[in-house]
């Protein structure tokens, strides 16, 4: 079973690759993103709250929201989560 800090690590290379964002984007922002998923995807958050924790990600890394990559986030981050 990983730890939060491996989990986390996971959670952002999901960001980065669903958000299409460069690997000079700041980890400490995405971090902070990821600790947010991992913690509601813990805590039984209902879809839309995780689809909208990941609208929130990307509209401040990327400056626009797409809700078909929000569902994206989402599913890979739990499949993440559960499988590990």
């Amino acid at each position: 079973m990983a730890d939060d800090i491996s989990l986390a690590h996971g959670i952002i290379v999901i960001l980065r690759k669903c958000f299409e964002l460069s690997q000079t984007e700041d980890d400490a922002e995405l971090r902070k993103y990821a600790e947010k998923l991992l913690a509601g995807i813990k805590a039984g958050e209902l879809e839309m709250a995780l689809r909208k924790l990941a609208g929130d990600a990307q509209l401040q890394l990327d400056g626009m929201v797409n809700d078909n990559t929000c569902r994206e986030v989402v599913q890979r981050v739990r499949k993440l989560v559960i499988e590990n």
